[in-house]
């Protein structure tokens, strides 16, 4: 027995052994990490000890190693396990040691660990000589077929990853949830990463420490929130055209009546106005309809009440 499983743990090596330091290091994590992430502390250990765990039976049960160019399901599952077990070591490592003062949005942070576990499957895959190309053709087409289905849930995902990162607002704000005369002011207690499926709005949940007796279970109220901003400008969709692969719009020089074709920056598109970052001065006459023939120093001819 003890000759299989010094043959097994050669065969592996030094695979074993990143899998025992993958405990040791997890056990760490476990005491310093918050105690909501200890959930993840316990999957990454349980991989890793599936992973010893399955190799010393295959010594026990004396399973025959490969053939060269062969691979076998068993011992490719248990080194996938072991390669899961650190991605998430990984992840905590990074996200709540080294970026611990820094709080990464909880969506964007299993997003990335989603994609390192698809780029060790893919790299396991490869050196177990097993035909990645037709495992991940179904795995493209189940997607697609997934997406699909689900593709209003996964724009709400994915709009909720855009709220979260702007960082417009987040947790620990305060809002008034009153009016100017009799404010009633509440601190965010979590924002929610996916919309409403019918209001198609994102739920945020405050909480006041005082609330008055008029908010009952139910009643409906409206908040407001103070944001330091930068000063944007609102522009029809019609405005913007593409030059050499950027947005840009006809400016209109005020003396001369003639149009410069300029590039902007534009901060979003929405369904019927595009809202412009930056290139644009206040008080500056932007050409919104006919931009698509014209060209610069052209003479345009302002509507009346332009300014």
């Amino acid at each position: 027995m003890h000759s299989h499983l010094a043959q097994e743990w050669s065969a592996a090596w030094p695979l074993p052994a990143i899998a025992i330091g993958l405990l040791v290091v997890l056990a760490f994590l476990r005491a310093v990490v918050d105690p909501a992430e200890r959930g993840r502390v316990k999957a990454g250990m349980f991989f890793a000890g599936a992973y010893l765990a399955m190799i010393t039976g295959f010594a026990l049960v004396q399973r025959p190693l490969p053939a060269p160019g062969h691979h076998d399901w068993l011992r490719v599952l248990a080194v996938l396990l072991l390669c899961f077990a650190l991605v998430i070591a990984a992840s905590l490592l990074v996200f709540d040691v080294v970026l611990r003062r820094r709080e990464m949005p909880r969506i964007l942070r299993d997003l990335l660990q989603g994609v390192a576990y698809l780029i060790t499957a893919a790299f396991v895959l490869t050196r177990s000589d097993v035909d990645v190309a037709r495992v991940f053709t179904a795995s493209v087409l189940t997607t697609a077929v997934i997406g699909l289905a689900l593709q209003d849930t996964l724009g709400n995902v994915m709009a909720g990853l855009a709220l979260q990162l702007e960082r417009d607002f987040e947790v620990g704000d305060w809002i008034n949830v009153g009016d100017r005369n009799s404010p009633i002011i509440g601190r965010i207690r979590e924002v929610s990463p996916q919309a409403d499926p019918v209001t198609r709005l994102f739920q945020v949940k405050v909480g006041l420490d005082n609330p008055p007796p008029e908010f009952f279970l139910g009643v409906t109220v409206s908040g407001a929130i103070n944001l330091d901003t930068s000063p944007v400008m609102t522009l029809p969709l019609t405005a913007v055209i593409e030059s050499d692969g950027k947005p840009s719009v006809w400016v209109v020089d005020p003396v001369s009546n003639t149009v410069t074709l300029r590039p902007v920056d534009i901060l979003r598109y929405d369904p019927s106005a595009v809202i412009v970052a930056s290139g644009l001065r206040d008080g500056e006459v932007v050409v919104t309809a006919g931009v698509n023939v014209l060209h610069p120093g052209q003479k345009v001819k302002l509507l009346s009440g332009t300014s």
